[in-house]
């Protein structure tokens, strides 16, 4: 079962990001011209998710640690782990009640579910790397299980090398959760410390303004993360992405910094565009509306930017390709990556100019 923790209620419905409205080919004009942006990502650790709103050229900043679930605001019951914390997740068989479940009944399972630990098997673990939160797996109300959590990393601290870059510093430790449905439009939580026994409870109402509500484990509280659904086109974040090898297997999960999601919940679409390290500046300037392909966009991986915009492994930005990327509001843009160091080669400065179409 892959872990984004799901909460259906009666059945297991599919929503598809990936389909075309009829009126899809109708251009809106951006609102703005194009700029050159530098996303406070915060250096080779890395401590920001930053949420870029194209048509206005906005960007929100929020600590990548600061919460840990996503509670999904639209008609499916559906909860995501922060991969910007490096978590991982499993169920926890054979316990019903929170109050049965501690570390010394758990032990086998936590060496299990980690990230980067070079088990092929810890993909088991982590949401759909895709994005595609809301399909497999369905849990009826009255059978939601228990989780067992990792909260994944601090933000790492002290002295860091130009060119290398620094994902994960102190474990944050474990959770205990169990989520139900309240009423139709709300979640409530339960979770404590796997050897607590006082057991915290909250409750999060939908706000369907936004793809989801976001809630701290650590500190309690509801947290203003993303923007308003429509609000953002990209995330510049660190994320645990799927490895496989020369032949397709999968070799697990991998923690990625200098990554790019790009807001597919809100129907976001991109693709890329490869040309030549020679030609590359005229060809990103040359490109108009009549050259968008449509069917190149893609609507069902928020990964299409991801890190493919520069090298693996390294610190080079790759300067035979750029991005089309059509936002919520069928504004069409272009995106050409120009770094992701600053004048000393350290990491975390990423710069990138984009025009609309």
């Amino acid at each position: 079962m892959k872990i984004s923790i799901k909460i259906l209620i009666l059945s297991l419905l599919f929503i598809s990001v990936s389909c075309l409205k009829e009126d899809d080919g109708i251009i809106t004009i951006a609102p703005i011209q194009g700029s050159t942006l530098e996303p406070e990502v915060g250096g080779p650790n890395q401590p920001n998710q930053v949420w870029v709103d194209l048509s206005t050229g906005e960007m929100k900043e929020t600590n990548r640690t600061s919460w840990d679930l996503g509670l999904y605001s639209g008609d499916q019951f559906a909860v995501i782990l922060n991969t910007g914390a490096l978590m991982s997740a499993s169920p926890v068989e054979g316990f019903t009640e929170l109050s049965q479940v501690n570390s010394q009944n758990l032990s086998g399972l936590m060496q299990l579910v980690q990230v980067a630990n070079f088990d092929p098997n810890n993909i088991n673990y982590i949401d759909d790397v895709k994005g595609n939160y809301l399909d497999n797996g369905t849990v009826i109300d009255e059978e939601n299980k228990i989780y067992l959590i990792n909260l994944g990393y601090e933000i790492p601290t002290g002295t860091f090398n130009p060119g290398s870059s620094y994902a994960a510093g102190a474990a944050r430790g474990w959770k205990k959760v169990k989520i139900s449905r309240e009423g139709n439009d709300g979640y409530k939580i339960q979770y404590a410390g796997l050897d607590d026994i006082a057991i915290n409870e909250a409750f999060i109402s939908k706000n369907t303004d936004y793809n989801f509500s976001f809630f701290s484990l650590v500190s309690g509280n509801v947290m203003d993360i993303q923007p308003p659904k429509t609000g953002w086109d990209i995330c510049f974040t660190v994320f645990v992405n799927q490895v496989s090898d020369n032949s397709g297997n999968n070799q697990g999960s991998y923690i990625y910094t200098d990554f790019v999601m790009t807001n597919t919940m809100a129907e976001t679409g991109t693709y890329e565009v490869i040309t030549n390290e020679t030609t590359l500046l005229e060809d990103f300037n040359n490109f108009s509306a009549a050259d968008v392909n449509e069917s190149s966009f893609i609507y069902n991986d928020h990964r299409a930017i991801g890190a493919n915009w520069r090298t693996v492994p390294g610190a080079i930005v790759r300067k035979d390709r750029f991005y089309v990327l059509k936002d919520p509001q069928g504004i069409l843009f272009k995106i050409r990556f120009i770094s992701m160091s600053d004048a000393s080669g350290y990491r975390g400065y990423p710069v990138f100019e984009y025009d609309p179409l």
